[in-house]
């Protein structure tokens, strides 16, 4: 939601998952903005997942020099949603 608090481990970084049971959230560099998806990475592509089907997939071409793990900014370990 709009003006949800997010609380991230910054060093958590690796797509492997933290927890096998559940799909990882990550806070992810793309085109200059801070997104929050789900992440997976086939054929030299980062592929960004929208938690909601109402918003695109993004996919990040990395290059050889580039590691995926660049653009993750951490994990998101808690997500505080505002009462309205």
């Amino acid at each position: 939601m709009p003006g949800a608090l997010l609380v991230l481990d910054r060093h958590y970084t690796s797509l492997r998952s933290y927890d096998p049971r559940q799909p990882s959230l990550y806070a992810t560099r793309c085109r200059q903005k801070v997104l929050i998806r789900f992440l997976s990475y086939e054929n030299g592509l980062l592929i960004l997942r929208p938690w909601q089907l109402k918003y695109p997939i993004i996919t990040i071409e990395i290059h050889n020099e580039v590691s995926p793990s660049d653009y993750i900014l951490g994990r998101v370990v808690l997500v505080v949603n505002p009462i309205e």
